[in-house]
């Protein structure tokens, strides 16, 4: 994931943790997205969590498109 987009999640969200739990999930796991990608599964949660600031062509360019919102 790209460390700009990771930042702005975090600072959203209000921590590594508070997004693991939107997620379900676990901060080790959070940290493992932040350097392998995000599993598809989630992409739509941690938008929803972004409020619209981080879109799902920003998270997996590879599935999404550019102009898909959530």
């Amino acid at each position: 994931m790209n460390p700009e987009v990771f930042e702005r999640l975090r600072v959203k969200a209000g921590g590594v943790s508070a997004l693991a739990r939107a997620c379900g999930t676990y901060p080790q796991q959070v940290q493992h997205w932040r350097r392998n990608g995000v599993p598809s599964m989630h992409v739509v949660r941690l938008c929803q969590v972004s409020e619209g600031e981080v879109k799902p062509y920003d998270l997996r360019p590879d599935i999404f498109l550019e102009g898909w919102t959530v």
